[in-house]
Order: C-alpha cells, then structure tokens, then sequence
C-alpha cells in the first residue's frame, strides 16, 4: 500500500513530472513530424506521445520515492518494474518510430514519381536536397520535370550534381535536348566545363554529338568552350591530312577489337577497354568498315570533321569525330604533335541511298 510519505511525494513531483512528461512527448511528435511521412499514420504519433509523458511520469516519481525514502530492498521493487515497462515501452516506442521512417518513401523516389506536393513538404520541412539515399545519387539526378528542377534548386540542391554513371545533370539535359532545364542549371551556377565519366564530354558536346543545335547555341551563349573546327577559326581537311588517317585508324580499331591501336589514338581508351563483348559487338555493327572524308576543318590544336561510309547492309551512314592535337609540352612522347580522337558520334541514320554531301561539321 502507497504510504502518504509517498503520495505527498508524488503530489511534490506531480508539477515536474507533467513537466517533463509534457517534453518528452512533445519531443517524439517534433521526431514525427521531422522525420516520418504520411506513410506513418499520425495516430501513431499521438499515441507515442501520451505513453511517453505516462512513462516519464512514471519513472520519475519512481527516482523521486528513491531519493526521498531510501533504497531500501522495498522500494527497488516498487520502482523497478515500472523501469522495466518505461524501458520496454520506450523501445517499442522507438522501433516503431524508426519502422515508420525506413518504409517513408526517399527524395529520389518522390522525384522520380512526380510527387512535388510531398517533395515540397518534405523539403520544407528540412530534408536534404544533396543527400544520396540508399542508392547513393542526390534527387536532382531524377529530376527532368523543369518544376521538379526548380523545386529542388530552390531548396539549395547542388546544379553540379552527378547521376549513378557519374555524369553530370546539365550533361543529360544537353544529351535530352532539354533548353528549359539546361537554363535551370545554367542559372543555377553549374560548371559548363564538368565531364562525363565514360567518354568524358561535356555538356556543349553532348548537345552538339544528339543534335541539339538550340542546346549547343545556348551553353554558348553561356560561355562554354566550342572545340567545334569550322571554317571561321580552321582550314579545310584534305583526304590525306593527319587527322583524317588518325579518324579512320580509330574506326578500324575499333571495328576489330584493337585495344593496343586504340590506345594510341583517342584521349578515353580505358572506356573502350572496359567494354563488354556485347558493347564491342554494338560498336562494330554501327561503324562502317570504309569511311571517306564528306567534310571537315582543322587548326594548330583541333579538328571536326565528317566521314561517311556503307554498313553491312550498303546503308550510308555518317559518323562525326573531333581530335585534339597533343604536344610535346602536354606530351613528352608525343614530339612535334600526335593527334588523337576525343570522341565520335553517329550523325546521322543508316540510309539506302547516299545523300548529298553537306559538310555537317559545321553546326554554327
């Protein structure tokens, strides 16, 4: 039986304990609030809370009657049972808590759905826009919605963001051909320079390798370097010209597997590599086994030019390269100048009958 020493303690806690118990519950519902999602229901916040402050109550009334009268045999067991069900109930209260939090959809997955209302709830409320989640990519490397864009450039996601294949958002947007949020990005502060992983190209090339004129003019604009050779700063290419030998050295390289050839003529040799045989096979099918100058311009330090050639089947097919000339001063080994591809792209679809000649070099 509660002897009155004890209620009289109990009556002296009451104003502390409610106190605290008052914190302790509102403690749990900021937890809720901060970090769970509507997939936890909110009655379970509620209930949470109450058993908290009951269990704070509890056990400091418990400390309170430990304190004051001693501790005696008599009173640890008075106390300690109702330790072991504030203990028990805290961790359950607490599993469920942490339950609720992992099955709450991430930033990635609600960008990816389209969700802005909870992507901004969540964002508001003081998510990490950068965070990578458990598939290791911030939220903005899902975004293509220019309002989803917007949305997380506005809550301080970073413009140089990368994807799970390294390359950088305003690359894929340039590779989509996307002009909206291409601006985005541009605004936002992202670097015109960043290169992709694989081939590493940045996003002026990856607009210009998709033809994607009005991308390509817009990071212009914008300030991004143009290694394009056009008639305005290079010569015209002859058939016999270094470069033009080095392009179609390369496409036979890779025509028949020759990773030594290709390593002394291209800038990304480890990309090709690493391929698979299933790429290696991809990568023979799409390049002709005899190409011929349609085009092109070179400089000191730079070439673009077109090269056009029949597949197995006799479609016609034209292929774009850029090559850099490298030095003896980047170089040693490369004495008075070697020229090397930094990349190729497939301007335009296998056709039955070879089109005119227009020169597609030149995109300006």
């Amino acid at each position: 039986m509660t002897s009155p020493a004890s209620l009289q303690s109990h009556e002296r806690l009451s104003p502390l304990g409610c106190l605290a118990g008052a914190g302790g519950g509102g403690a749990v519902f900021w937890l809720y609030w901060r970090w769970l999602s509507p997939a936890a229901p909110l009655v379970f916040a509620v209930f949470f809370s109450l058993m908290l402050c009951l269990l704070v109550l509890a056990v400091l009334g418990g400390i309170w009657q430990l304190l004051t009268q001693g501790f005696s045999r008599a009173r640890l067991g008075e106390v300690a049972p109702i330790a072991l069900v504030c203990a028990v109930g805290h961790g359950l209260a607490l599993a469920m808590l942490a339950i609720a939090a992992h099955s709450a959809p991430s930033l990635q997955v609600l960008t990816q759905a389209g969700d802005i209302a909870e992507l901004e709830r969540r964002l508001a409320r003081g998510d990490d826009p950068n965070g990578l989640g458990r598939v290791g990519v911030p939220p903005l490397a899902f975004a293509t919605d220019p309002a989803l864009v917007a949305l997380l450039l506005r809550y301080g996601a970073d413009a140089n963001a990368r994807d799970n294949d390294g390359d950088p958002v305003l690359s894929e947007a340039a590779r989509r051909g996307d002009v909206v949020v291409v601006q985005q990005l541009i605004a936002a502060g992202a670097d015109l320079e960043a290169r992709s992983l694989d081939f590493e190209r940045t996003a002026l090339e990856e607009a210009l390798d998709s033809d994607h004129p009005e991308v390509a003019a817009l990071l212009r604009r914008a300030g991004a370097r143009d290694p394009t050779v056009t008639a305005a700063n290079g010569r015209p290419l002859g058939s016999g010209d270094p470069p033009v030998r080095v392009a179609k050295a390369y496409n036979e390289a890779i025509r028949v597997r020759d990773g030594v050839a290709i390593g002394g003529l291209t800038t990304h040799a480890g990309r090709f590599l690493a391929g698979s045989d299933v790429e290696w096979s991809e990568w023979r099918t799409i390049r002709p086994a005899l190409l011929e100058l349609a085009a092109g311009y070179w400089n000191e330090g730079a070439a673009t030019l077109a090269l056009r050639g029949q597949d197995a089947a006799g479609s016609w097919i034209t292929w774009r390269f850029q090559l850099v000339r490298v030095t003896a001063e980047a170089a040693p080994e490369a004495g008075d100048g070697v020229w090397l591809v930094e990349r190729s792209s497939w301007v335009t679809a296998p056709s039955a009958s070879e089109p005119a000649q227009n020169g597609p070099a030149d995109r300006r």
